[in-house]
C-alpha cells in the first residue's frame, strides 16, 4: 500500500491550504443557510408605505378611497403638487408611490367604468408601486361587485370598507406528519450547500495530490515497480474515498455543534445525512477524473486552472440544480438540463425532506434519487478508468 501511504503523506503537506478552504466555506455554507431559512420561514406582514394622494374629485367616494390608504399606508403631503416636487420626492424615496384621483371619478364609479379611473406615479419596476397598484384594483373591484349586486353607490363604500376593516389572521401551515420529529429548516440548507462545498473543497484540496502521481517522471518510475496500473488505481481510489470521508465526517459534526444531535440525528436528519453520503462517491469520482485530466508541471498555474474549474463546475451546477435558486423557480429549460447532472437529484432529495417541495415525502422517490446518484458515480468512474489508462499508454509512446 505504498501509493495508499504517499497519498497522505503528500495531503499531510497542505493540510494547511485544505483546512483554509474547509474553515472558509464552512463559514458561508452556514450563512447561506441561517440567511436561506430566514428567507424560507418569514411570515407574511403587509408593509405600509409613504404615498401622496391628490384628490381632484373631493367627493364622498375619493374620500373613502383616501381613508382606505390611509388606514394601510402613511399619507403624506407636500408643499407643492407640481410634477417636478412629486418625482424629486420619489426619486429621493421620501415617498414610495403617488396617486391621483381626478375629476368625475365619483361619476365614473358609481357607472362601474373604472378603466383607467385613477392615475398613479411610481418609480420603474417598483415592487412596492405595483403592490399599491394591486390594493387600489382590489378596492375598487370590490365597489363595482357591491354595486352590480344592486346596492347604491354609498352602501357600497360602506361595505367595503366594513370588508377590508375586518382583517384576518394568516397562519403558516406545515404539512408535517409526525409533529415530533419536524426538519429544522436551517439544517435542511445546512445540507442543501454540501453538494457546492464538497465540490470546490475536494477539487481545491484533493486534486493537487493526484497531479502529482500523474505526473510523467513518477508515472515513470512506478511503471518500472512491480506495481500494477490496476493496484496503483485501487489505492489512489482508497486515498480519495477515505479523504473524502474524513471530509464528510467535518461537516457531520459542523451539523452537530451547529444544530444539536436532537435535529441531526432525527428521522428527517438521517434522511438528510443518508442523502449526502449518496453524493460523497459522486464527488470522487469527478475528482478522480479532473485529476487525470489535468497536467502541468507549473504549480502556479495548476492552481489557477483547479481554481477556475471548480468555480465552473461548484457554481455552475449549484445554479442550474436548484443549490442557489429553488428549483421551483428554475425554467423548464433549465430543469430539463439539470436533469442530467447528479446534483440535481441530490437537491430534490433535500427539499422533499424539507417540505420545500410541491413533492410529498416518498421513500420511493428518495431512494430512486439516490440510485440515479450513484449510477452517475459509475458512469464517472468508469470515463476516469478509461481516461486513466490512456493517459498512461500516451505517457509510454
Amino acid at each position: 500500500m505504498q501509493v495508499f501511504k504517499t497519498y497522505f503523506r503528500i495531503a499531510k503537506k497542505q493540510i494547511g491550504h485544505i483546512v483554509i478552504y474547509i474553515g472558509i466555506f464552512a463559514a458561508i455554507m452556514f450563512l447561506m443557510s441561517v440567511f436561506s431559512s430566514e428567507e424560507a420561514n418569514t411570515r407574511f406582514q403587509a408593509t405600509s408605505l409613504n404615498i401622496t394622494v391628490i384628490d381632484e374629485d373631493h367627493s364622498e367616494a375619493s374620500k373613502a378611497l383616501v381613508s382606505y390608504l390611509g388606514d394601510i399606508h402613511t399619507l403624506v403631503e407636500l408643499p407643492d403638487y407640481d410634477q417636478e416636487t412629486l418625482f424629486d420626492n420619489l426619486y429621493y424615496a421620501r415617498i414610495s408611490y403617488v396617486l391621483t384621483i381626478p375629476s368625475g371619478y365619483s361619476d365614473r364609479l358609481s357607472t362601474m367604468d373604472t378603466e383607467e379611473l385613477v392615475t398613479s406615479s411610481k418609480l420603474n419596476n417598483s415592487a412596492r408601486g405595483y403592490f399599491v397598484d394591486q390594493q387600489i384594483d382590489e378596492y375598487l373591484n370590490s365597489v363595482t361587485l357591491y354595486l352590480s349586486g344592486g346596492y347604491s353607490l354609498n352602501e357600497a363604500l360602506t361595505k367595503t370598507a366594513a370588508a377590508f376593516d375586518s382583517q384576518g389572521d394568516i397562519d403558516l401551515i406545515n404539512f408535517e406528519t409526525d409533529t415530533e420529529d419536524s426538519t429544522n429548516p436551517m439544517m435542511v440548507f445546512f445540507f442543501q450547500y454540501i453538494p457546492y462545498i464538497f465540490l470546490s473543497v475536494l477539487i481545491l484540496g484533493m486534486c493537487p495530490i493526484l497531479i502529482v502521481f500523474h505526473q510523467r517522471e513518477l508515472r515513470c518510475r512506478i511503471q518500472c515497480s512491480a506495481l500494477s496500473q490496476h493496484s496503483m488505481n485501487f489505492q489512489l481510489t482508497m486515498g480519495c474515498i477515505l479523504y473524502t470521508i474524513l471530509l464528510w465526517m467535518l461537516f457531520l459534526l459542523a451539523a452537530l455543534i451547529f444544530y444539536g444531535p436532537s435535529d441531526v440525528l432525527s428521522h428527517q436528519g438521517l434522511l438528510l445525512i443518508g442523502n449526502s453520503a449518496a453524493f460523497l462517491p459522486v464527488g470522487v469520482a469527478i475528482t478522480l477524473l479532473l485529476g487525470t485530466l489535468i497536467s502541468s508541471n507549473n504549480k502556479e498555474n495548476t492552481l489557477n486552472v483547479l481554481n477556475m474549474v471548480a468555480n465552473v463546475l461548484g457554481l455552475g451546477m449549484s445554479f442550474l440544480c436548484g443549490i442557489f435558486v429553488p428549483q421551483y423557480l428554475l425554467g423548464d429549460t433549465v430543469l430539463a438540463i439539470a436533469h442530467f447532472l447528479p446534483a440535481y437529484w441530490y437537491v430534490r432529495n433535500s427539499n422533499m425532506i424539507g417540505g420545500f417541495s410541491d413533492e410529498a415525502m416518498s421513500y420511493s422517490t428518495y431512494w430512486t434519487d439516490i440510485g440515479i446518484q450513484l449510477l452517475f458515480f459509475a458512469a464517472l468512474f468508469a470515463v476516469y478508468l478509461v481516461a486513466a489508462r490512456q493517459k498512461k499508454q500516451k505517457q509510454i509512446s
